[in-house]
C-alpha cells in the first residue's frame, strides 16, 4: 500500500466530508451526547449543509489529504498553531496514514513559523497523539457536548 500525501483540492470536499462522517460515527460518536454527536456529524453533511461544510473545510490554511490508489483515506487541516481535524478512514487505522499526515502538517506548520501545535483530540485518538509526542494540557473538556482532550506538542 503506497500512501500519498497531497494538498487538498476543492473537488475533494464530498469524499472528505463523507470519510469524516463515517470515521466519526465508527470511532467517536459515543464521546458525546447523542444530540451533540449528531450535530457534529451534521456539520459535515453536504446533502443538508453544503455551503457550511465547504466554508468550514476550506477555511484551513494548511490542509492535506492522504490517498491510496487515488482514493482519499485521510485528512489533516488547520492553521500553523492548531490542528482543526485529523481523520483517517477507520479501515486504514494503524497503517501509518495518520502518522504521515501529522508529520506533513507539523513540517508545514514549522516552515510557516510555528514552534507549537495544539489540538483538541478525541478520546479515541489520545494514545495516537501521545505516541507522536503530544502532551495533555488539561483534563478532558466538553465542547458543545462532545468530550475532547486538549493537547500540544513543541516542534523542533
Amino acid at each position: 500500500m503506497e500512501i500519498r500525501i497531497r494538498k487538498y483540492q476543492k473537488d475533494d470536499l464530498i469524499r472528505c466530508t463523507k470519510m469524516v462522517r463515517e470515521t466519526y460515527m465508527k470511532c467517536c460518536f459515543s464521546d458525546g451526547t447523542k444530540q451533540a454527536s449528531r450535530e457534529y456529524m451534521d456539520m459535515y453533511d453536504t446533502d443538508r449543509n453544503l455551503d457550511f461544510a465547504k466554508k468550514m473545510m476550506e477555511m484551513s490554511k494548511i490542509f492535506f489529504v492522504a490517498t491510496v490508489d487515488g482514493q482519499i483515506i485521510g485528512l489533516v487541516r488547520g492553521s500553523k498553531e492548531r490542528i482543526r481535524g485529523l481523520y483517517v478512514d477507520y479501515r486504514y487505522h494503524r497503517k501509518g496514514v495518520g502518522r504521515a499526515l501529522l508529520k506533513k502538517f507539523e513540517k508545514e506548520a514549522y516552515r510557516e513559523g510555528s514552534r507549537e501545535i495544539r489540538i483538541r483530540g478525541s478520546l479515541y485518538a489520545i494514545p495516537f497523539y501521545q505516541e507522536e509526542g503530544y502532551k495533555k494540557t488539561t483534563g478532558i473538556r466538553s465542547m458543545g457536548g462532545v468530550k475532547i482532550q486538549p493537547m500540544k506538542k513543541i516542534l523542533s
